[in-house]
């Protein structure tokens, strides 16, 4: 049984809005999930992309994506003018970590007392970013997670 997330759901969902696609470096995750991240960090695991930008980290920060430069190991400002610092980075702080929806449908399931769905890798013809969460009750409808990117797509 997966353990049951403690962040409040609406929160949750207004802080994942904030991605353009479910994957980032950790320290996108950890800055939008603020004090949830711990209680988040098993819903992301790391892909094997490396991530070309990086957030600024600086504080004050100049708010703009730093470039990754990886021979050097850090993530330059392009800013015009110029308004912060380069950010040291470890190879680690460059992988990209993408939701894991797997595990967050099974966490949505469990509370809300759905039944597994047959098959939890599958994958839903046509609906691209939908996943199977599970199936409600004795009607047996099927239950999704959708993720998608603008008003539109949805």
């Amino acid at each position: 049984m997966r353990k049951p997330m403690r962040m409040k759901p609406a929160g949750l969902w207004k802080r994942l809005e904030q991605f353009a696609t479910p994957a980032a470096v950790l320290a996108e995750w950890q800055e939008a999930l603020g004090a949830d991240f711990g209680d988040f960090r098993d819903f992301v695991h790391a892909t094997d992309e490396l991530a070309l930008e990086y957030p600024c980290t600086n504080r004050p920060s100049c708010a703009c994506r730093h470039e990754v430069v990886p021979m050097r190991m850090v993530a330059a400002c392009r800013c015009e003018p110029r308004d912060c610092e380069s950010i040291a980075l470890e190879p680690k702080d460059v992988l990209v970590y993408a939701l894991d929806t797997r595990k967050l449908c099974g966490a949505i399931r469990v509370p809300l007392g759905f039944e597994a769905p047959p098959d939890e890798n599958a994958v839903v013809d046509g609906t691209r970013g939908t996943w199977p969460v599970g199936t409600y009750g004795q009607t047996r409808s099927p239950v999704f997670l959708t993720v998608r990117l603008t008003e539109g797509d949805f």
